[in-house]
């Protein structure tokens, strides 16, 4: 079994990051920055195989 790192992103980061895209954090976490204002965090895993 791999160890996972976690809590890769550092708040500096999340609050001044603008370019969209998708950021892990580790462990399925991610944000999602779409534009310079609008930024959400989305955690992905799976569920009988299936993400």
């Amino acid at each position: 079994m791999a160890a996972h790192t976690l809590n890769r992103l550092k708040a500096r980061f999340v609050e001044s990051v603008k370019e969209p895209g998708r950021y892990s954090d580790g462990g399925g976490l991610y944000l999602l920055v779409k534009s310079a204002t609008s930024k959400s965090w989305v955690f992905r895993y799976n569920f009988d195989g299936n993400t």
